[in-house]
């Protein structure tokens, strides 16, 4: 796939935080799930049902920048909830036009 294509399936998954549907996401089937405050979570309806919990906490994802590598993205953003604001950078790994893997990481900014 494309850069563009790629970038595209990622901005799709983090449109789910504002709409607050991840059912459109386009996840593969063996999706594999990882951040630092939540277990591994692997398959796709393992991964919507996560998401469908925590959806209605979270407002938007402000998009900061996106790095491409083929089908290797790191995604870096703010998400804002409601009770404030998280810095993430989602590295994220497309195969056969899905989104086989997201991997969060969770990062403090000074004073924050």
């Amino acid at each position: 796939m494309s850069r563009e294509q790629n970038i595209a399936l990622v901005e799709s998954y983090l449109a789910c935080f504002a709409t607050k549907d991840p059912s459109n996401v386009p996840f593969a089937d063996g999706i594999v799930f990882e951040g630092p405050t939540w277990p591994t979570i692997t398959g796709r309806q393992a991964v919507l049902s996560f998401l469908k919990l925590i959806v209605p906490g979270i407002r938007r994802a402000e998009i900061r920048r996106h790095i491409v590598d083929g089908d290797h993205i790191a995604t870096i953003f703010d998400m804002v909830t409601d009770q404030g604001v998280q810095h993430v950078c989602d590295c994220i790994d497309i195969s056969n036009g899905e989104i086989a893997r997201v991997q969060a990481f969770l990062y403090p900014r000074p004073g924050q």
